[in-house]
């Protein structure tokens, strides 16, 4: 079996990991196209409102984003400012999200001004909008803004990050390991989605349902690569721990009652971290090594994660205008709209993040050098 423990977490980043994205948002892909569109099929497989949840393979990308956060916290560790810190993160995160966000919003005015009706019943709203573009739409002290509904998953992530930074610190001046503090975040992520789930305690700044999903399953990603690199995970209980995630999946699908409910925690929890910690293995690196379109694809799928909704939007406006029927039960066109929400993500990537992450560094250039010269 391939050996996973110690491994660089640097490098983990690979392309069995990157085909793991790649997947997760396909399947993501599918369950809103399934879900918005209304579209079960008797006696086949249902993305939405099927047998398995698959709304809750948001968890694996947070977990895979906890993972790999490990390398920050060292940076940190080794002196990061704050300030750097926030820019490199929101640098990342943000030019794709403001400019999809903004095209979901047009789109869902022109979708108002055309029908006399709002998309899936959300309100046009330039402050919940800007609540949004600031990164803040959801987990945080507002609730859920929907303006474009993928990215509540960006929102609570860099939540997560900031939280990552103050407890970075926080155990620095304590003296303690990390692992102590990522605990306490699943523990308390998980009192408080259970308390979200069974009472009617109303929204949380900072603890409703949201945010709790983020916590409990990004610090488990961070719990993972801090055992992992100091060799705390064993051959053989990566091997017992697939085995129970494997026989906890087979149950939720032949009796999900009891764990529907759970499934989410599962998932974070039992079932998805031990395939992460075999796929940043060397053997599960050394197959994918080489094939450069699975870390080219991978690089692109958050572009496509954060495009596949205004495309829904933009695919289901213009049907309607336009008047044209298209069998969207057929499992062809949903793989069909599957490859096209790949396409227009890696042409919204290059034709207009990139040009807006050019003319934000432009603009830098131009304030900082006013700045120097007073």
């Amino acid at each position: 079996m391939p050996k996973a423990e110690g491994k660089n977490i640097q490098k983990s980043k690979n392309g069995a990991v990157e085909l793991l994205r790649i997947v997760t948002i396909t399947l993501i892909l599918f369950h809103h196209y399934q879900q918005i569109y209304g579209i079960y099929h008797i006696g086949g497989i249902n993305f939405y409102n099927g047998r398995f949840p698959f709304q809750y393979l948001v968890e694996m990308l947070f977990l895979l984003s906890g993972y790999l956060a490990w390398r920050y916290h060292k940076r940190i560790c080794e002196g990061l400012s704050f300030g750097t810190y926030l820019k490199e993160r929101v640098w990342r995160l943000f030019p794709g999200m403001v400019i999809a966000d903004l095209a979901c919003y047009a789109l869902m005015y022109f979708y108002y001004r055309s029908f006399g009706s709002y998309w899936m019943d959300i309100p046009i709203n330039k402050g919940r909008l800007l609540i949004t573009l600031l990164g803040m739409g959801s987990g945080w002290f507002v609730e859920g803004t929907r303006i474009n509904s993928p990215t509540w998953y960006v929102s609570v992530l860099f939540l997560c990050l900031i939280l990552l930074f103050i407890l970075t610190k926080l155990a620095q001046k304590l003296k303690k390991p990390m692992w102590i503090f990522s605990v306490a975040m699943i523990v308390l992520g998980l009192i408080c989605w259970g308390l979200n789930l069974y009472t009617e305690i109303g929204f949380v700044p900072f603890w409703d349902i949201y945010s709790c999903r983020g916590y409990y399953a990004f610090f488990m990603g961070l719990l993972l690569a801090e055992l992992q690199e100091k060799k705390a995970i064993p051959q053989k209980g990566i091997l017992i721990w697939l085995g129970i995630g494997i026989g906890t999946l087979v149950c939720f699908l032949l009796i999900p009652g009891p764990y529907r409910n759970w499934i989410n925690v599962l998932l974070a929890m039992v079932i998805c971290p031990p395939v992460l910690l075999l796929l940043v293995s060397d053997k599960a690196e050394a197959i994918t090594k080489g094939r450069k379109v699975i870390p080219f694809l991978g690089k692109m799928s958050y572009s496509v994660f954060l495009w596949h909704v205004p495309f829904i939007i933009a695919m289901w406006f213009y049907l309607m205008r336009e008047n044209i029927f298209l069998d969207l039960k057929n499992p062809v066109v949903m793989i069909l709209y599957a490859i096209a929400a790949w396409a227009v993500g890696i042409l919204c990537y290059f034709v207009l993040e990139l040009p807006f992450r050019m003319v934000l560094q432009e603009l830098g250039r131009i304030f900082g050098a006013k700045k120097n010269d007073n």
